[in-house]
């Protein structure tokens, strides 16, 4: 692993291990590898990956999130959502 790799384990042990080349999966027997020219990824370079309670694996991504859906769903999908690193304008 590099210094800037970053991992996440689902509750059924399987392994996500998000990379400057894309994200690989490991479900203790195989390693299965995305990317943005062969699976479609937005972005290759992932910055967090964690695991939401209903199963659902997000990923930062440059510019966003993505999420991969529980099983059976293996499609990695867009969020379209961008992510601001401003503050909320206006009251509050």
């Amino acid at each position: 692993m590099f210094p800037d790799d970053v991992v996440a384990v689902t509750p059924d042990s399987v392994l996500w291990l998000g990379t400057r080349g894309g994200v690989s999966r490991f479900d203790g027997l195989t390693w299965t590898s995305y990317t943005t020219t062969a699976d479609g990824l937005v972005h290759d370079t992932i910055s967090v990956v964690e695991v939401a309670p209903d199963g659902a694996v997000w990923f930062g991504i440059e510019g966003g999130l993505m999420r991969k859906a529980p099983v059976p769903a293996e499609t990695l999908l867009p969020t379209n959502t961008p992510v601001s690193t401003e503050p909320p304008q206006g009251g509050g």
